[in-house]
This record gives structure tokens, C-alpha cells and sequence, in this order.
């Protein structure tokens, strides 16, 4: 009787061998398994180590960029005075009244004032101690001189 069995030299190969002269113990241990294959395990475990690195990596850079975009506040410094160039264009242009105009600028404003309380307060919380992070105070300091030299 003939049976198939894999040449542990070629596992894509099949190997036909006469059953009467091969022991079934011989048969089971000649062919190697994926934890007795050196070249598998390794190489399996270089791409989970490299997937890792990768997760690590890219964790770290959203980590980042999202601390950057947090941080950058960027609408009520530069976009409120653009923006209150615009209502007082519009304003002489006629196409808002004097109500529509006194509203838009009370709100903008009041919006500006908000904004550089909480950084002022956030600033006075990091010269305490609670949050000592340099260059977010260097950020604060820039935002309010800003701030104090438009107005």
C-alpha cells in the first residue's frame, strides 16, 4: 500500500512511500513543524517586533500633532481681528446697521476677552507649579503681547 507523505526537504512536495516499510513514528517526526522550522518562527517574529515599532511610532506622531492643535489656538488671536476688520468693512459698505454691527463686535470681543483670561489663568497655574511646560508659557506670553499691542 502506498501512501503520501512530505518531503521534510520540500514541504510543497509529496513524497509516495511503500506503508509495510515505514514506521508511522518515523513518518510523524520526519516532517517538521512550524515551531521546528527556525527560518518561520524567526521571521515571524522580526514583522511582529517591526509592527510594534510601527504602532509605537505612529502613536507617538498623533500624539504630537494632536498636542500641537490643541495648543495652537490660533482663531481668536488672528481670526478676531481679521474678523473685526471685516464687520467694519461691511459696516461702512452699509450692508449691516449700526445694531447688527454692535452686537457682531460685543460678541467677537467678549469671545477675545474669555480667550485671554483662561490663557492668563493658565499661565498663573504654570508659574505655580501645576503645568510647567516652557514653551506653552513662552506661547501665552507671545499671545498676550499680541493681544495687548492690537487693542
Amino acid at each position: 500500500m502506498k501512501r503520501l507523505v512530505c518531503d521534510p526537504t520540500n514541504p510543497n512536495q509529496a513524497v509516495d512511500i511503500e506503508s509495510d516499510s515505514l514506521d508511522m513514528n518515523q513518518s510523524v517526526s520526519s516532517v517538521p513543524t512550524l515551531a521546528q522550522s527556525g527560518s518561520a518562527a524567526g521571521s515571524t517574529f522580526f514583522w511582529v517586533v517591526v509592527l510594534v515599532v510601527v504602532v509605537v511610532i505612529g502613536g507617538f506622531i498623533i500624539f504630537n500633532v494632536r498636542r500641537r492643535i490643541l495648543l495652537r489656538d490660533d482663531s481668536a488671536s488672528v481670526g478676531s481681528s481679521g474678523l473685526l476688520d471685516h464687520l467694519h468693512a461691511l459696516h461702512k459698505a452699509g450692508e449691516i446697521d449700526d445694531e447688527e454691527f454692535a452686537r457682531a463686535r460685543s460678541s467677537v470681543l467678549m469671545k477675545v476677552q474669555d480667550d485671554l483670561e483662561s490663557k492668563l489663568a493658565a499661565k498663573e497655574a504654570a508659574k505655580k507649579g501645576r503645568g510647567s511646560d516652557a514653551k506653552l508659557l513662552e506661547g501665552l506670553d507671545n499671545d498676550l503681547k499680541q493681544h495687548e499691542s492690537d487693542s
